[in-house]
């Protein structure tokens, strides 16, 4: 564990989200034991790897100025221009939560199992629509 106390030379670094929180704890325990099964993270991964094909097809055909990289149910979205990324990225950011949904600043998109195929289609689709229209600002 030392090597993830971030006061240690060389630390790894993590998010620290539930550090110290055993009821988190305990719910990820739970919830990994009545609700991880091996046929719905297969699920998840193929609804996630979808969701990305998706939308970098409509990248490609819109050359858009976004890529979206991952695997599975963890994926990201990038910036290829070579100036302004984190701006650009934050411009995307306030664009899907003007459509609903929150993603991380830096472009982190996470699914859950409850997500259904008809969330992330809808996802899919605002997440066209605030590229669109970030590319049609950066012009």
């Amino acid at each position: 564990m030392k090597k993830f106390d971030a006061r240690e030379e060389g630390a790894i670094s993590h998010g620290r989200t539930f550090n110290n929180s055993p009821l988190t704890m305990v719910a990820g325990a739970t919830a990994m034991e009545r609700i991880l099964t091996e046929d719905a993270l297969k699920n998840l991964n193929a609804l996630g790897d979808w969701m990305k094909e998706e939308i970098n097809k409509m990248f490609t055909s819109d050359e858009s100025p976004f890529l979206m990289t991952g695997l599975g149910s963890i994926n990201q979205f990038h910036c290829t221009l070579s100036s302004n990324q984190n701006q650009v990225l934050d411009l995307l950011f306030f664009n899907l939560l003007e459509r609903g949904f929150w993603i991380t600043e830096r472009g982190l998109v996470s699914l859950s199992f409850a997500m259904t195929e008809e969330d992330v289609q809808r996802f899919i689709v605002a997440s066209i629509e605030a590229t669109q229209k970030v590319k049609a600002t950066l012009k």
